[in-house]
């Protein structure tokens, strides 16, 4: 490992992103169980026609039995009120529910009760990452990395992929500490644009990261929450 961390120290590293990784997808699975589920989401951008960012903001307690199409269907009724294109199509029975949309600025998502999501950026990584704490039950949790890379040079594709502990003690900084040295062992670069959030590099070695996927396992009770913030298009 030592060596390793000596080695970075002459690589050629670029821990900004070089596109506007502005197109998110948001996918929602599972069911509300027993005592339903509260689902927070919320959006900014720039929506198409607008000179300002818009928010949209979904915040409430669903029902016993209510599933992730479910729920992203409320969220597609408020990106609509909002005139915030979008698209989506009708997810297959057992399959999680999808949504993308452009000119994403900051996407935060917290689940629990039984409904799970995943966060994706579809066209670069995001410009920092925060975990957020539980508000209801108080249970550690896992949170998965999965990145596509891209070597211009040899015209390949490969993937990132590892795993990081988040612990409830340790908080919003133990979680950016945890991603960081999961990074490492995974022999990528990283680091913590503050205290409390964590950032992929997004190039190493003439290797480029297009697109990166972030999802918890957690206790289903346990409503842990994701919050990206993404680069403003030039």
């Amino acid at each position: 490992m030592r060596s390793f961390l000596l080695c970075v120290l002459l690589w050629s590293v670029s821990l900004l992103p070089l596109h506007a990784g502005q197109t998110v997808q948001i996918q929602l699975e599972g069911n509300a169980g027993a005592g339903g589920s509260w689902v927070e989401i919320e959006l900014d951008g720039l929506r198409q026609g607008a000179n300002e960012p818009t928010r949209v903001r979904l915040n409430l307690y669903f029902g016993t039995g209510t599933g992730g199409a479910d729920v992203m269907a409320v969220l597609q009724t408020r990106l609509g009120q909002a005139n915030w294109t979008y698209s989506a199509a009708p997810a297959p029975s057992g399959q999680p529910a999808s949504l993308t949309l452009a000119a994403v600025e900051r996407v935060l998502v917290r689940t629990g009760g039984g409904i799970r999501a995943r966060l994706t950026v579809c066209d670069g990584v995001p410009s920092s990452l925060g975990v957020l704490t539980p508000l209801g039950k108080s249970a550690d949790a896992e949170i998965l990395v999965e990145a596509v890379q891209w070597n211009q040079r040899m015209r390949e594709r490969g993937r990132l992929s590892f795993r990081a502990p988040l612990k409830v003690a340790d908080g919003a900084i133990g979680a950016a500490q945890s991603l960081l040295t999961a990074t490492g062992k995974a022999s990528w670069i990283s680091e913590t644009p503050t205290r409390e959030t964590w950032r992929l590099a997004n190039s190493m070695e003439g290797i480029e990261l297009t697109g990166a996927s972030f999802s918890l396992s957690a206790d289903p009770q346990s409503d842990w929450g994701l919050e990206l913030k993404l680069p403003r298009a030039p």
